[in-house]
């Protein structure tokens, strides 16, 4: 949820973290780490029914804590351990983040380029002189062709999320872009050139592969 706080300022040409969609963030991460952190406070002291031998249909109640912590650290512990931890755990997030990273890299190669343009211009907390007027043609987005040369699979987050302050708004667009990329294995992303956008099409088109895969896997075991 962090990765949406950064923002694109298209008045002044200039990124900035945005303080409310940061403070909204802490508090949805607050909250959801409280309900998992209780979870695993109450699944280490919950006792369970492990099946009798003796008696088909009705198991024994199992109250003892060395058995209750056994069963659950080789069943679920890891999942909600990985739950608790801050990782970016939303496709969609990382597409924004990578947007806003590559748009950040064709500022700053685009500011080197100029005479009198300081890098920390672009930043919009800074006191340097700014006037970056030249970014909207060094680097555009309003872009029309079916593959743009700069921003590829990005260009969408430019055009539409970027300069939003709407958490929801941001949140829900790329959760979109992020469910429809898997279910398409990633045959909708068309690239650019650009090294790391290309590896992250790869990680997106295999995810999806391998997340089909194991769909069909669980169907056969059910069957």
């Amino acid at each position: 949820m962090f990765l949406y706080a950064p923002a694109i300022d298209g008045d002044n040409n200039c990124l900035y973290l945005d303080d409310s969609l940061q403070k909204i963030a802490s508090i949805l991460r607050t909250l959801t780490d409280i309900f998992y952190l209780l979870r695993i406070i109450f699944q280490f002291r919950t006792g369970f029914a492990a099946p009798s031998p003796g008696v088909f249909g009705r198991g024994v109640l199992v109250d003892d804590a060395f058995a209750i912590a056994k069963r659950y650290l080789t069943a679920y512990f890891l999942v909600d351990f990985l739950a608790v931890l801050p990782l970016p755990q939303v496709l969609g997030a990382l597409w924004y983040i990578l947007a806003i990273q590559r748009e950040d890299t064709c500022w700053r190669e685009a500011c080197n380029s100029q005479d009198g343009c300081e890098l920390a211009s672009l930043y919009c907390g800074s006191s340097a002189f700014r006037n970056n007027s030249f970014l909207q043609d060094a680097c555009p987005t309003n872009g029309g062709a079916d593959v743009d040369p700069i921003y590829g699979i990005y260009l969408p987050v430019l055009q539409n999320v970027s300069q939003s302050t709407g958490f929801f708004e941001k949140l829900f667009y790329c959760f979109w872009w992020g469910l429809q990329s898997l279910c398409s294995y990633g045959q909708n992303l068309k690239t650019s050139t650009y090294i790391w956008e290309n590896l992250f099409a790869v990680f997106v088109s295999t995810s999806g592969l391998v997340l089909f895969a194991l769909l069909i896997g669980n169907v056969q075991v059910q069957f």
